[in-house]
């Protein structure tokens, strides 16, 4: 119907937005480990190239060399403040599957959010080393409180398991709150009504971002979206 194929618009474009975000970063990440300085420990070359990456590229808040052979962080462009933490058992794990790996959103000591991108630098087909490239999240926030759905409609973004990530309430954002939707995971895009914690018949539209296991989800008061109707039918 038409409240479901708005919706959906809604979201897919805020989802192309949301992938064409994180496109640039991934790309730097990926293209820095073939760099020479960072294959062969080059410490000089690579204080250059990864001040160089942070001027540049100003979502890219830290970049950081973790040793994978030695298990220590080599160099950092915050190393009084780092925010990277490596599990290197779980990362091997998980680079048998995938070339990159993304963490959980975080926050740091002024409430910013962040996450980290871990990409292998490998030479002679060995893990030498792991390249951390940490991502600043506030257009990622921006983004979705500009999705406007009438009134009461409201968008926001959860992880799979239901941990919000973004929301135009800050302090619910702020305690990884968990947000209780009725989608179907399974679904790339979907829309269908439920009931919230009010009893209210909402109808929920969302679409999956792919590479993160993230959920974009908007919501709004089906009463509302069919009151919207009949004004344009009148």
């Amino acid at each position: 119907d038409y409240v479901s194929e708005r919706n959906e618009s809604a979201v897919k474009r805020a989802k192309n937005e949301i992938e064409m975000f994180f496109r640039e970063p991934f790309a730097v990440a990926k293209t820095l480990t073939f760099n020479s300085a960072l294959v062969n420990q080059n410490l000089p070359a690579i204080n250059a190239v990864f001040l160089n990456t942070v001027k540049t590229f100003p979502i890219i808040t830290e970049v950081a060399y973790y040793d994978y052979q030695a298990k220590h962080l080599v160099y950092s462009t915050k190393p009084l403040n780092s925010s990277v933490w490596v599990d290197t058992l779980d990362l091997l794990r998980q680079f048998e599957i995938n070339q990159q790996v993304v963490s959980e959103v975080y926050f740091d000591a002024k409430n910013e959010p962040h996450l980290n991108v871990f990409t292998p630098i490998r030479k002679f087909n060995e893990i030498q080393a792991i390249l951390v490239v940490v991502i600043d999240l506030k257009y990622i926030w921006q983004l979705i409180d500009e999705i406007k759905l009438g009134k009461y409609g409201q968008a926001f973004l959860i992880t799979q398991d239901s941990k919000l990530i973004a929301h135009r309430n800050k302090e619910m954002v702020l305690k990884q709150q968990l947000m209780t939707t009725f989608i179907d995971q399974s679904l790339e895009y979907g829309s269908s009504p439920y009931k919230n914690e009010n009893n209210e018949t909402i109808i929920g539209t969302h679409a999956r971002i792919d590479k993160l296991n993230w959920y974009l989800v908007v919501e709004q008061r089906d009463n509302e979206a069919n009151s919207l109707i009949e004004l344009m039918i009148q």
